[in-house]
């Protein structure tokens, strides 16, 4: 257990500095999009994911931007840490955030919240 604890931190302190690392950088050009987008890139980076992101926003309204931001993160959360994947790609649109990977599915996965 202390193993794999210790796995576990030491991974989720280099995405945390990666991601600070590129959001610093990106934080002046787009802070929206260094927020939503440079997270989602390099946690699916670090877990060996390859990643299909939209190159840009513009099309989201604004009044959605921090629900989709929320919504894109949570689930590249849930793709890293459950979903066995070694792909994910999101789209957006003015409407709506649509995130696929080619994971097993819930079906392969035993125990957790969340799952009907």
């Amino acid at each position: 257990m202390a193993r794999d604890l210790h796995d576990i931190l030491g991974h989720s302190l280099t995405v945390v500095t990666v991601n600070a690392q590129l959001a610093n950088r990106l934080l002046d050009a787009d802070a929206d999009r260094a927020r939503a987008r440079a997270r989602a890139r390099e946690a699916l980076r670090a877990a060996g994911i390859d990643a299909d992101l939209p190159g840009s926003t513009d099309t989201v309204p604004t009044r959605l931007r921090e629900l989709f931001a929320w919504t894109i993160r949570e689930t590249v959360t849930n793709v890293v840490r459950h979903s066995g994947a070694t792909r994910c790609a999101v789209t957006v649109d003015a409407r709506q955030v649509e995130i696929v990977d080619n994971g097993p599915g819930p079906a392969a996965v035993s125990g957790g919240n969340g799952w009907l």
